[in-house]
């Protein structure tokens, strides 16, 4: 059973790391659609002034 329970562990750490790694990616992604819908609006303000 010990072998089990190591595994189970390691498999629990596993996922949690990826977890965190796409949370953060999420983040990332995010922070970059923001930046760009920014941009988007300013190129939209400054089309609109020409």
């Amino acid at each position: 059973h010990h072998l089990l329970l190591e595994n189970a562990a390691k498999n629990a750490d596993e996922l949690r790391k990826r977890f965190e790694a796409s949370d953060l990616e999420n983040h990332k992604l995010k922070f970059d659609n923001d930046k760009l819908k920014t941009e988007n609006s300013d190129l939209k303000t400054e089309n609109s002034d020409l």
